[in-house]
């Protein structure tokens, strides 16, 4: 079972420019754990998504290698579609991009319609 993107990663937001805040925060930063979540949103920002859709993906990064697992279902459950990608965690936003493309393609328009 995949989770819902982001699923246990904790994101703290501040003001746009408060350079004494973000200094203050950045030590929270976890590298690796950015990336993937990088990767999962930018799976479900293609995808159009939000906390209502059934959407789920999961990032992670194994030996420097990112490998990302996503999927879509319809809300009845009835049809599912999977994929998944991996690379170089540098190119996460493209690897979330390029997984969320491929299922939209995969599924057309109205999917999540009831």
């Amino acid at each position: 079972m995949l989770p819902a993107v982001a699923q246990g990663a904790i994101g703290i937001t501040c003001r746009d420019g408060d350079q004494a805040m973000l200094d203050f925060l950045a030590p929270l930063n976890h590298p690796e754990t950015k990336t993937c979540v990088d990767c999962e949103r930018s799976f479900l920002a293609r995808l159009d998504g939000s906390c209502r859709t059934p959407i789920a993906g999961q990032a992670c990064i194994e030996d420097g290698v990112l490998h990302f697992r996503g999927l879509v279902a319809k809300p009845d459950g009835s049809v599912v579609f999977e994929t998944g990608k991996s690379g170089k965690p540098a190119d996460a936003l493209a690897i979330g991009t390029d997984a969320g493309t491929e299922l939209k393609e995969k599924m057309g328009d109205n999917f999540f319609a009831v």
